[in-house]
């Protein structure tokens, strides 16, 4: 069975939701900014990977990967040097934030299929349980109404 609404399967409209990952994204960044004197350059985008992959758990793929977008951006300028300037990089730099990008993108998009694939099976479950308690209120009706019927004759 094809279930179209499948993708509301979050709770909060889509407002919130970006909103919520606005939010998160500017914890994470500041959390992020007051440990960078004991980081340095190591690991510019990680806390921005694991706020992504937990906002797109609970609020959807679109929220996360906000998060996964800004966090590049704001986390190539403030924790990559040069420090607060985008300046031409290396290959391996390319291909190192492409690589994070897609290796993020990939969870976000598997975890969103997931809970597509949870809500659907929900709300399928909700439509068996309608459509079994509507079989034995019709069959009650019958085998009542056949036992009228045989005590009457």
């Amino acid at each position: 069975m094809r279930v179209k609404n499948s993708a509301k399967w979050c709770e909060y409209s889509k407002i919130r939701r970006y909103f919520f990952a606005v939010i998160i994204f500017a914890v994470i960044f500041l959390m992020r900014y007051s440990l960078h004197p004991l980081m340095g350059e190591y690991m510019p985008y990680e806390l921005f990977f694991y706020a992504g992959v937990i906002t797109g758990f609970f609020w959807g793929g679109g929220s996360g990967g906000i998060i996964v977008l800004l966090g590049t951006i704001a986390g190539n300028y403030y924790f990559v040097e040069p420090y607060q300037e985008f300046t031409a990089h290396t290959v391996a730099d390319v291909v190192s934030i492409a690589d994070y990008l897609a290796s993020c993108f990939l969870v976000i998009i598997t975890i969103e299929y997931l809970q597509r694939a949870r809500y659907k099976s929900e709300l399928l479950l909700r439509v068996s349980e309608s459509r079994y308690m509507t079989l034995l209120r019709r069959e009650n009706q019958r085998l009542l109404l056949e036992r009228e019927i045989l005590k009457n004759n």
